[in-house]
């Protein structure tokens, strides 16, 4: 359950693609999430829910095909984001928020971004979700 919630969570976090062929739209995109620093928080998720795995005592074996699949989801997670920015954002809203994340105030979010995220998923894991499984084992 507790996987699931991270990944759930991830899900909802990730940014970025390789399009086939690119249009000039698709080509802001992919700045877009270079200029975002996706691929860093992408990588520091990944190690995150990596990490969670330690406890489970997986095997040399189990742990290799994990990560493997780790990147796997997070292909798939990243080319469906870059998507649906494609479809939910005209050109002209990806290059105004370019340039935004291009100005002090959105570097200062990109920057800050990861951190913030960490620490809430941080204080959800040690004061929500003990909290929540309670919860849950008391429905029938």
């Amino acid at each position: 359950m507790k996987k699931l919630f991270i990944i759930t969570m991830l899900v909802f976090t990730m940014n970025i693609t390789v399009f086939s062929a690119e249009t000039p739209k698709q080509k802001k995109i992919k700045e877009l999430f270079q200029v975002m620093d996706i691929q860093a928080a992408t990588n520091e998720m990944s190690e995150m829910i990596l990490n969670d795995t330690d406890s489970m005592k997986l095997s040399k074996n189990q742990k290799a095909a994990m990560q493997k699949e780790m990147q796997s989801m997070m292909d798939y997670v990243l080319n469906k984001q870059a998507e649906l920015y494609d479809r939910h954002f005209t050109e002209q809203e990806i290059d105004d928020i370019l340039n935004f994340y291009k100005t002090p105030a959105g570097k200062k979010i990109i920057e800050e971004t990861p951190k913030i995220t960490k620490e809430l998923f941080t204080d959800l894991m040690e004061n929500y979700y003990p909290d929540m499984i309670k919860r849950m084992e008391k429905i029938k």
